[in-house]
């Protein structure tokens, strides 16, 4: 079926667009500590930065602030494998 020009197309709403990554971004903006619950692990830190398939992490001890002097490693987790958020 073809549209003419005057008739609005489909629009995507922010309901549409809000999403873990949406989520994640946040918390990220934040700087929140937080735990990534993964199918094979529990991680504790706090979110660096955030793409559209994955986030990087900056693993540090729980309910501790983020330092650099207090960060221990980094991964990158993709957020497909999270399967929970804890704040």
């Amino acid at each position: 079926m073809r549209r003419s020009l005057g008739e609005p197309g489909p629009t995507r709403g922010i309901t549409d667009r809000l999403g873990l990554p949406f989520v994640l971004r946040d918390l990220c903006r934040r700087r929140t500590p937080l735990e990534l619950h993964l199918p094979e692990t529990v991680l504790h830190g706090t979110i660096d930065r955030v793409g559209r398939d994955h986030c990087d992490v900056a693993l540090h001890e729980p309910g501790s602030p983020r330092r650099e002097s207090a960060v221990t490693a980094y991964r990158v987790v993709a957020i497909d494998r999270v399967a929970l958020v804890r704040v």
